[in-house]
């Protein structure tokens, strides 16, 4: 038996199956150590393959394929191909990089030199995903996301774009073709292919490249708008100025059909141009204009805006002829090393301590930090423990039916009417119900219809997008914004009305009226915590309700699951040991996932347990306006 494939080495194929989440077919895995086997394994194969190396892919190509918008069904091949160790894709040198390196490797090895271009792509792998996903996520992954979804804004394949690298592709045959990337992008629907590595351009002494990006955050985010620039070689002029020969002008933005577009026109204008030249200038953000107007006005905006930063901070690096008036406009605003501390001056008394003594540390911070912190996902599981996972709505209207045929055998699908003809109570609040009845209203993207129970939890979170939803759309318009709200009335009715007590304040305000008048305004807010929604309920052997959970209002959990259950509130015990993380949002919104375990667990005769994926949790209970 093989314990771990990972530790498995100088093997040329190496097989490992699983079942796969249907619960009937398996899933093969192969880790070739040579190219030779993989291609045997790529191209000499009938079933569907997917290459793999660390698979962070994974987190992001769902926001692009329908699994989360949509919620679509995953889908799974019959076979991996693991080729993080394939010797010849992990090559490292001057002008060739292996698919299979890290982006931490290649950072590590830009950071090392010196010359513009290894300076320049440093500065910007590291504004890419995080330290953790960069030490194991891959240049051929990052690179193969760009090519299969090209509204995906990879700041990789832009930087490589911009330098005209090309990518080492095998075919079917053992055939292997340089490409450049933009060519690749044809490639991927009519094909299937594999990126050995990349071939980077000769170093030129007076080559120079400059990228930025701009986006939400310094980590984990994607680029709202990133710009590349490069310059084959500056050509020293007779008066000593600086000619641009073979310019390379990219940009990638999010939120558009391309995330990557080449500024043909704009590289025309600044050819054999000199540095700083002001009518070139003007002439290339004329170039640019017509490409970036689709991409909207604002974005529109930052590219003129960071195109005519990049050419200043070039000006400044190169020649230092620039204005004193426009140095500051020259350089990109960095984020600083985040720091903090603490001051307690005035704020203590040393005559009431302990009381105004400064604690230095949080008393629970050892333990989380270690990871020896007890949450309620890491309670042992009772034997046997059945996962669940919700249905939730794509759109609003009326509900019409739900299908479950495509579901396993394996897979248990409850509905309103399933809790309803077992004696439970649907309804939580005058508002809302646990789950939705058929032909009842659905308000908004994301509301529960019912549960699906598995014995793992990826197959409860598989079988939740099996079942098919029909919804007839109503005719009002979506309500999208609270100003939306507010102009169709819809508000909460179990507001409770708020009552006059005392004088009225005009009597306070005789000798001095001020009248002071305004809109105070909150945008839409998002519970973000690193802990989801996350409940476990199980019958003890006392007949008693037990609820394990992440919860700021264990009373009103109780209390609900209790009304839920048509049972005395004796008979239910909700217990919160910490959560991690909850804003506001573990107060009302953990009722909903604890009323469903329960009354799941009494039906099933077993522990039902609840955790909620990110994107289901930020859909049905993570936001409020």
């Amino acid at each position: 038996l093989i314990k771990d494939i990972e530790d498995i080495c100088n093997t040329t194929k190496v097989t490992k199956t699983q079942k796969v989440l249907s619960g009937k077919e398996q899933i093969k895995y192969f880790s070739p150590r040579t190219l030779l086997g993989a291609n045997e394994l790529l191209f000499h194969q009938e079933e569907s393959i997917q290459v793999i190396a660390a698979n962070t892919g994974s987190g992001v190509s769902k926001y692009y394929d329908g699994t989360v918008i949509k919620r679509l069904p995953f889908v799974y091949p019959q076979s991996y191909c693991d080729v993080s160790r394939v010797v010849e894709m992990r090559k490292l040198t001057e002008d060739t990089w292996g698919a299979a390196l890290t982006l931490g490797e290649i950072l590590t090895y830009c950071q090392a030199k010196t010359t513009s271009r290894y300076q320049a792509i440093a500065k910007h792998l590291k504004l890419v995903a995080n330290p953790s996903i960069r030490a194991v996520g891959t240049l051929g992954g990052n690179l193969a996301l760009a090519l299969k979804h090209h509204d995906f804004p990879s700041d990789v394949f832009l930087l490589l774009e911009t330098l005209g690298a090309k990518a080492d592709v095998l075919f079917r045959g053992g055939i292997r073709k340089s490409i450049y990337l933009k060519d690749l992008r044809a490639l991927t629907s009519i094909q299937f292919f594999l990126i050995v590595s990349i071939n980077l351009p000769p170093i030129h002494p007076n080559e120079f490249m400059l990228s930025h990006k701009v986006a939400q955050r310094h980590v984990n985010a994607h680029a709202i708008i990133s710009i590349g620039l490069y310059v084959h070689q500056l050509l020293t002029t007779v008066d000593t100025k600086k000619k641009l020969i073979g310019v390379s002008l990219c940009y990638g933005m999010s939120g558009s059909k391309d995330g990557f577009m080449r500024a043909i026109q704009a590289e025309r204008c600044l050819e054999n141009t000199e540095l700083g030249d002001d009518v070139a200038l003007q002439s290339t953000l004329a170039a640019l204009e017509p490409v970036v107007q689709a991409a909207g006005v604002d974005k529109a905006s930052m590219v003129r805006s960071m195109f005519f930063k990049l050419m200043l901070e070039a000006s400044m690096k190169i020649t230092g002829d620039i204005a004193p008036k426009l140095r500051r406009a020259a350089t990109f605003p960095e984020r600083p090393v985040s720091r903090g501390r603490w001051i307690t001056s005035g704020a203590t008394n040393p005559n009431f301590y302990p009381v105004s003594k400064p604690n230095t540390h949080k008393l629970s911070a050892l333990a989380q930090v270690t990871g020896t912190a007890c949450y309620t996902d890491d309670i042992p599981r009772h034997n046997p423990t059945l996962f669940g996972a919700f249905v939730l709505s794509t759109s609003v209207g009326t509900l019409e039916s739900l299908d479950s045929s495509k579901c396993s055998d394996e897979m248990i699908v409850i509905t309103a009417e399933v809790l309803a003809q077992n004696g439970f109570e649907n309804s939580m609040t005058d508002e809302e119900g646990v789950l939705t009845f058929i032909g009842g209203d659905v308000l908004f993207a994301g509301q529960r219809l019912a549960i699906v129970l598995a014995k793992t939890r990826a197959h409860a979170e598989q079988g939740a997008r099996l079942v098919s939803i029909s919804i007839t759309p109503n005719k009002t318009s979506p309500i999208l914004s609270i100003e939306d709200a507010i102009a169709a009335k819809s508000f909460f009715s179990n507001v409770p009305e708020r009552k006059k007590v005392g004088a009225p304040f005009q009597e306070f305000l005789k000798d001095d009226v001020v009248v002071v008048q305004g809109t105070a305004a909150c945008g839409h807010q998002a519970h973000f915590y690193l802990e989801q929604q996350v409940c476990r309920a199980i019958l003890d052997d006392n007949e008693v309700m037990r609820i394990d959970l992440a919860s700021q209002d264990v009373h009103t959990v109780a209390k609900t699951v209790a009304t839920c259950l048509k049972w005395p509130q004796a008979r239910v015990e909700a217990v919160s040991t910490r959560s991690g993380g909850a804003y506001g949002g573990k107060c009302s919104r953990s009722v909903p996932t604890a009323c469903a375990a329960a009354m799941a667990s009494v039906l099933q005769g077993c522990a039902v347990s609840f955790s909620l994926p990110i994107e289901d949790n930020m859909m049905n209970l993570g936001s409020r306006r």
